[in-house]
């Protein structure tokens, strides 16, 4: 049987038997799941089904290497993999060879069952209201069939999903454990509530103290073991912080989301409030800064913002009156947590990377969200109104770095902490 053949009849399968098996949900999330692989105006659009056919046969088919024994990786983007195959070989304790391959290059010639599959779905997207999670299985049976081919053709039993937030990772899962091949999933330091409420894998690695918080509340996880690893780019700026950094007093950074940015570009709303949360964020700052003028404001703007040539006129207007410095160097914010005291944000994965490196943070989220769970002690560092933030923010000035872990019940999510955790 091709790889096209037992990806179709695999999807054929499980759509089926949504309704009989135990793992009945997966089909259904795949469906319904968030996907950010297409533009929200997608969902709008009746001939997206054609148009993601049209972007799969024009997608270049790039040669594949000959592999010789262990690990297969899935990434999103080929940005990705030198990074990502840093991350894991650093933390990895295995002597075998890590092949690494991007999503968006994947392709192998289409065999006649799957462009008439493609034709089919592009039909039902014309009128279904889940169009764009339909047009994008499209997309999804084409990089299974490579995954399959290259995975039997090389005989490798190990596949390492670094993509495990797309709608279609269960299904994958599933999919290669049929095949006998092991699954290891690496979620983002970020919670997993976003994404993984539901998964399927042999190995989970975790990057943060709160997965560990969340993954006791899961009822649908079927996994084996878990591994405790750093945050993913932790390689990357580890050697910076081998000394202990005492930042400057009375300093703050705002880490920007850029959603503003997002939205007027179409991309999907995570459901987060961020939009809302970033607008209270400098609002607060604004008169924060204005009966506070002896501190300093760094703003680091996300990559999408720094394409924007109305990024400086865009916060001048929301912090009218208010000095602030725009953070122009060229490395990545995690490279400079030392700069200032503390930080704050609405919702973002370096909430986790700088908690774990001892930094002080707060973050803002004054929407009805999943996050932080009731029980965590993240609930300490967040701040749920604006009458809350003045306060908070004022007490985390004044509290020393071990100070602010301590009055906060945030030890354990110190990197030390959590590794020698899971070592213990």
């Amino acid at each position: 049987m091709s790889a096209f053949q037992t990806g179709l009849s695999f999807l054929k399968q499980r759509k089926r038997c949504r309704n009989a098996t135990d793992f009945r949900w997966v089909y259904e999330r795949s469906i319904n799941d968030l996907s950010y692989r297409l533009p929200d105006a997608a969902k709008f659009d009746p001939w997206i089904g054609f148009k993601e056919l049209y972007r799969i046969i024009k997608r270049k088919k790039n040669r594949q290497c000959q592999l010789q024994n262990g690990h297969l990786m899935l990434v999103s983007t080929s940005n990705q993999i030198q990074v990502a195959r840093e991350y894991v070989l650093a933390n990895l304790k295995s002597a075998e060879a890590l092949h690494v391959i991007s999503r968006e290059d994947l392709k192998i010639s289409p065999s006649f069952r799957f462009l008439l599959f493609s034709i089919f779905v592009s039909v039902q997207c014309i009128w279904s209201r889940n169009r764009l999670n339909l047009a994008l299985q499209i997309r999804e049976v084409m990089e299974w069939a490579c995954v399959l081919k290259l995975m039997h053709e090389n005989h490798l039993k190990s596949f390492i999903d670094f993509t495990p937030f797309e709608k279609d990772a269960n299904l994958l899962s599933l999919l290669l454990m049929e095949q006998g091949i092991h699954i290891m999933k690496i979620p983002s330091p970020g919670p997993l509530s976003a994404h993984h409420t539901h998964l399927i894998a042999n190995t989970v690695v975790c990057s943060s103290a709160y997965h560990l918080e969340e993954i006791a509340q899961f009822t649908n996880w079927t996994y084996n073991s878990l591994l405790h690893w750093p945050p993913e780019q932790y390689h990357t700026y580890e050697h910076l912080y081998q000394i202990n950094q005492q930042p400057p007093a009375n300093s703050i950074a705002f880490y920007s989301h850029g959603e503003w940015v997002r939205r007027e570009e179409g991309h999907a709303d995570p459901g987060l409030g961020i939009l809302e949360n970033e607008a209270i964020i400098l609002s607060e700052l604004r008169t924060f800064l204005k009966e506070n003028n002896h501190t300093t404001l760094v703003i680091y703007p996300h990559p999408k913002e720094r394409e924007r040539k109305d990024m400086l006129a865009h916060y001048t207007q929301l912090l009218s009156d208010c000095s602030f410095h725009i953070f122009d160097g060229e490395t990545p914010t995690a490279w400079n947590f030392h700069e200032e005291d503390i930080a704050i944000m609405a919702y973002s994965t370096l909430l986790f990377e700088r908690l774990s490196l001892g930094f002080k943070m707060l973050f803002v989220s004054t929407q009805s969200s999943p996050f932080p769970l009731s029980t965590s002690s993240l609930n300490n560092i967040c701040i749920r109104s604006e009458a809350e933030f003045q306060k908070k923010l004022k007490n985390a000035l004044q509290e020393s770095q071990i100070e602010f872990f301590e009055n906060n019940q945030l030890q354990t999510y110190r990197l030390s902490h959590f590794l020698e955790a899971k070592n213990g």
